[in-house]
């Protein structure tokens, strides 16, 4: 069994285990070897796992799964595929779409900072606060509302302050926007999305992309200097 340590220092300065050409027999019997786990803190092993991966029967990759896969911007990786291109005949492309889901600037706000509720939430605090003072918030007067909707908090009659009626609340907008920033969101529910739509947190949006596969006169000569796209080639 491979050492994964020694595997993702061979690959840190190379693309494949036997050199820059092409991946070997050496390449995917060690591949079979590597469980997910092993990926974890190890990134020049990831990336050669990934790349592997992206090598079947018609020996096509779509760029935006791949962008993905790589943890790349889309852009740069299309950058340098186009400059493959300029080759010609190494590459044949054809046009894909695909649609994603994207935080909104106000949906980036609350993943980064907390929902308007629950910044009401914590304003309030355990003592209490004056009604105008949380109005006067820039989330005050839409966290207001959904805080109160949710039971968070409550108007005191009596003192005729905001104040908590849960000990403690879980910021759930906020971790809903997280997984859906981060493509970890296969626990986020569609209804749960289709509040955050209405909400105008996210949006979907059209991502255009490139399915890539070998042109008619695809060569590996040009590895050392583009043809094998890794992750630090296309950020350099």
């Amino acid at each position: 069994m491979p050492d994964p340590d020694r595997l993702n220092q061979i690959l840190q300065d190379q693309p494949y285990i036997e050199g820059f050409e092409k991946p070997s027999a050496a390449d995917f019997s060690a591949k079979s070897s590597i469980l997910p786990k092993d990926l974890k803190g190890r990134e020049h092993l990831e990336r050669w796992f990934h790349h592997l991966d992206t090598f079947n029967t018609s020996d096509e990759f779509n760029s935006i799964q791949l962008a993905d896969q790589w943890n790349l911007e889309h852009q740069k990786l299309i950058g340098a595929i186009k400059s493959l291109l300029a080759n010609e005949g190494v590459l044949a492309t054809k046009d894909v779409t695909e649609k994603r889901l994207e935080l909104t600037g106000e949906g980036v706000q609350m993943a980064d900072e907390g929902s308007y509720e629950f910044r009401v939430f914590e304003f309030v605090g355990a003592e209490g606060a004056a009604q105008a003072d949380v109005m006067k918030q820039p989330f005050g007067k839409i966290g207001m509302a959904k805080a109160m909707g949710a039971k968070w908090v409550s108007m005191d009659k009596a003192s005729g302050k905001v104040v908590r009626q849960a000990a403690d609340v879980v910021d759930v907008v906020r971790k809903q926007l997280e997984a859906l920033r981060t493509g970890v969101d296969e626990n986020v529910t569609d209804k749960e999305k289709n509040e955050l739509k209405k909400r105008k947190l996210i949006s979907e949006v059209n991502i255009k992309g490139l399915l890539v596969s070998k042109g008619d006169s695809f060569t590996t000569s040009l590895a050392k200097q583009e043809a094998d796209l890794t992750p630090e080639m296309i950020a350099s």
